[in-house]
């Protein structure tokens, strides 16, 4: 932590950049389980904020022969960040870009269990 990528880009101004995050792993608490609580920069300035945390109670009714479980007390005492069956949620924040820009998510825990991982995409486009 935190996640940090290299994104180009054709011209420089203003942009916008887009994130899509979601943890897996279910092993000794993973990621899959956490609601995070993320900060967004570009170039070290902060360009926005969000939170993780989903309800997939509305999804149930496509999982009938699945883990009923995942989908009930998702703001309580079983936290998601994503929903089977359902579109992983996207972030995005105007943000001034350059030719070459680091983007970070700097998130509101360290360290990632074994067999945890997040997977990650950014997109950082001119407006």
């Amino acid at each position: 932590m935190p996640v940090v990528g290299e994104a180009k880009s054709p011209v420089s101004g203003a942009g916008t950049l887009t994130i899509i995050i979601s943890g897996h792993g279910s092993a000794q608490g993973g990621d899959e389980y956490r609601h995070t609580n993320d900060t967004v920069k570009v170039d070290g300035a902060e360009v926005g904020k969000f939170n993780t945390e989903i309800n997939c109670a509305r999804y149930e009714k496509y999982s009938p022969d699945g883990n009923p479980g995942i989908f009930r007390n998702n703001k309580t005492s079983n936290p998601r960040n994503w929903c089977p069956g359902a579109l992983v949620p996207s972030h995005s924040f105007p943000a001034a870009i350059a030719d070459k820009n680091k983007v970070s998510i700097d998130m509101s825990f360290k360290g990632v269990p074994d067999g945890s991982y997040y997977a990650t995409s950014a997109y950082l486009l001119p407006n």
